[in-house]
């Protein structure tokens, strides 16, 4: 079988383009990502996978009734939220 460059490269670009799905079907189909929580059309409490978030291990992050708030669980019973990105 001959690979040719476009060959290769449509390969590559189906790949790319299927990646930044990954994180959120881990989680379940109603997981969202951080470009997605920030829009406000969620409900609250939608489990928010980004590896933009930079999350350590064991915390969550959920959306708020708040456009651009997220409520998050640092996995020892303490919470945080993150505000337009940032952790607060």
């Amino acid at each position: 079988m001959k690979f040719t460059l476009t060959s290769i490269a449509i390969l590559l670009v189906g790949v790319a383009s299927a990646a930044p799905a990954l994180d959120t079907r881990a989680f379940g189909d109603n997981a969202i990502s951080l470009q997605q929580a920030n829009t406000g059309k969620f409900e609250p409490g939608t489990p928010v996978v980004d590896g933009a978030l930079k999350l350590k291990d064991g915390e969550s992050c959920t959306t708020t009734s708040t456009k651009g708030v997220l409520g998050c669980d640092d996995g020892t019973g303490g919470t945080f939220n993150i505000v337009d990105g940032k952790r607060q």
